[in-house]
């Protein structure tokens, strides 16, 4: 597949399946338009750490708080529907959840922004 014959200029589109480009994007390159036509099921974040908020809702949540070795504690969910699930998007998306525990702060509106998790 060769460039096109026209330029075109892209608003906030999304790269590589799933990297939202927040601007302008003028694709130059073969490379260029190969990315943007990247299926959304094909998307590769790359073993990246994703933040994920938790809070302690039994039967359906439930927190397990693991000491690592360099002593630091990592959280893991107990089994459950929302544990396969993030589970199975992380290997589908190659992604490193991991778990923060929110402590039950759902957050406030304050000065225009919200600070929850």
């Amino acid at each position: 597949m060769g460039q096109p014959k026209f330029n075109v200029i892209h608003l906030r589109p999304t790269i590589d399946g799933c990297h939202q480009h927040d601007g302008l994007l003028w694709p130059k390159t073969s490379n260029d338009f190969e990315r943007l036509q990247t299926s959304p099921l094909n998307c590769n974040l790359n073993q990246s750490d994703v933040r994920i908020f938790v809070n302690i809702f039994t039967p359906f949540c439930d927190i397990i708080q693991q000491q690592q070795q360099n002593d630091s504690d990592e959280l893991q969910l107990a089994t459950s529907v929302e544990k396969f699930i993030i589970e199975t998007l992380a290997m589908k998306l190659n992604f490193h959840p991991k778990y923060i525990h929110s402590k039950q702060e759902w957050g406030k509106f304050v000065n225009g922004s919200w600070t929850g998790s």
